[in-house]
């Protein structure tokens, strides 16, 4: 990569990161281009020229955090911490996400109505998260925490019932008490229904456990 393209490489991350963390604390619609260029330390017309529009950027933006959150799923599936160690980490990223991310970026990443995010997001990063998360799962059934009868099929499909929830029903990211407990239940249901039996309540300790 000579010298022009890693400075423009850097740039746009400066933009992405900036972005993904205005989107994240403000939501879509009250994050402006002003604001991430004034963060990003960049001019506006640099953004337009990168990324076209706000929509644009948008969509680059979700793109961006989608794949940091698939590396960062991909490290914690294949480390050497204990199994329920690396599950309880599951759980918490889980559970933090509600606090951690706008409703409104939730929202777009579970439900987008963009051709091209939609195809990113299920052609691509969610095939290669559910080949990471069934290689885990696998594991656990050798670990005697996951029912060993269970095939990657069923856990598949069993995992997409659950995705079709958030995509059809895109309010239950309402950032609201009543949605937060109903997440947490229903994250229980799939985790409780991989493992056989409500075994292990720490793995939903409000805390993040030891790394």
């Amino acid at each position: 990569m000579n010298g022009f393209n890693r400075r423009s490489k850097t740039i746009q991350q400066k933009i992405l990161s900036a972005a993904t963390g205005l989107l994240a604390s403000q939501g879509v619609k009250k994050t402006s281009i002003n604001q991430i260029s004034k963060k990003a330390e960049v001019s506006p017309v640099t953004i337009y020229n990168y990324f076209g529009s706000k929509a644009g950027l948008v969509k680059e933006t979700i793109k961006y955090l989608a794949t940091q959150k698939l590396e960062e799923a991909e490290k914690l599936f294949s480390g050497r911490r204990p199994y329920l160690e690396r599950l309880a980490e599951l759980v918490f990223l889980k559970s933090s996400n509600l606090n951690q991310y706008h409703p409104e970026l939730l929202k777009e990443m579970a439900a987008t109505k963009d051709p091209e995010l939609k195809e990113y997001l299920e052609g691509q990063v969610y095939p290669e998260a559910m080949e990471a998360f069934t290689a885990f799962l696998e594991e656990g059934k050798s670990s005697g925490y996951i029912r060993p009868e269970l095939s990657a099929r069923s856990i598949q499909l069993f995992t997409e019932m659950f995705k079709y929830l958030a995509s059809s029903y895109p309010q239950i990211y309402n950032d609201s008490p009543e949605n937060h407990r109903l997440i947490n239940e229903i994250w229980r249901i799939y985790l409780y229904g991989l493992m056989g039996q409500e075994t292990h309540p720490e793995l939903f300790s409000v805390s993040r456990p030891p790394t």
